[in-house]
């Protein structure tokens, strides 16, 4: 899979709820949680709590700690990337069945490969859309 991302490039990052719902709360949480980062990012820390509210789900994670979150076994969904290369789909990871995206020739990539290869926007709207597109800002 070509990389085209850096974990520190803006295009890594996401906001707090946008990672919320590609990643799911468990994964998210888990990473903030974790002393080292919660010292690097105390800001976050201190706001991003069950409590979550309007202004909290806007709050930019970096592309450091998304890349962190992706790779958590607490994570939602699976990944996987269209023959071409273009297109990321997003299934369940839960599931007892076989994602179409995998019987059309889909590559199952784990979610970091994702990241760097398409973005975090891309991952987010694979899971809220069914596909997110290489580079979508």
């Amino acid at each position: 899979m070509e990389r085209l991302y850096s974990i520190s490039s803006e295009e890594a990052g996401l906001p707090y709820g946008l990672a919320l719902t590609a990643f799911g709360a468990e994964a998210v949480r888990s990473v903030l949680q974790q002393p080292r980062w919660a010292k690097l990012y105390s800001s976050l820390q201190s706001t991003a709590q069950p409590t979550d509210g309007p202004t909290t789900f806007g709050i930019r994670l970096p592309g450091e700690l998304i890349f962190e979150i992706a790779g958590r076994g607490e994570c939602l969904y699976d990944f996987y990337a269209d023959p071409d290369g273009v297109r990321l789909y997003a299934a369940a990871r839960k599931r007892d069945w076989t994602p179409a995206a995998e019987v059309l020739g889909g590559k199952s990539i784990t979610a970091q490969e994702a990241l760097l290869a398409y973005g975090a926007v891309s991952l987010f709207t694979a899971v809220d859309k069914g596909s997110g597109l290489r580079g979508e800002t």
